[in-house]
């Protein structure tokens, strides 16, 4: 509930719960984490594109929505398992810039050789990062 008073606002929060063993405020952190859960799934929904039904056949759509949240579960797991960030704060689109897309370059060599070069700033320390983390596991 929401109280306006000249300058004063006032914010009224009302939470019921059955466990008495846990301090206000331990309590208030709980129902805040659960409620961030409608903007997991506005994320997961829009970041992941899944507003919208790519094709027009059920099972194509069916396996393209299990992809998708396959996406998120790995996005997610890599993230909370290498404790790097939080997997369900980072949204789906800046964990796409941090971690997938990088600019590189693609070049052939006189030997028809394959070069990928990439810039060995920020982005490749974070996969040595990761790799390391899961070498100690």
């Amino acid at each position: 509930m929401y109280l306006e008073e000249g300058l004063c606002q006032y914010f009224y929060h009302i939470i019921v719960t059955n466990n008495f063993d846990v301090s206000d405020t331990r309590a208030m952190h709980i129902a805040q984490g659960r409620a961030n859960q409608e903007n997991l799934i506005k994320d997961f929904k829009y970041g992941l594109g899944l507003s919208h039904v790519p094709t027009g056949f059920l099972l194509a759509n069916q396996i393209y929505f299990k992809i998708a949240a396959l996406a998120w579960n790995i996005k997610t797991w890599m993230l909370n398992l290498l404790s790097l960030a939080d997997g369900a704060v980072l949204r789906f689109k800046r964990f796409l810039y941090l971690w997938i897309n990088h600019a590189c370059i693609v070049s052939k060599t006189g030997r028809n050789s394959v070069l990928i070069r990439i810039d060995a700033g920020e982005y490749l320390s974070r996969y040595a990062k990761a790799l390391d983390a899961v070498a100690r596991l």
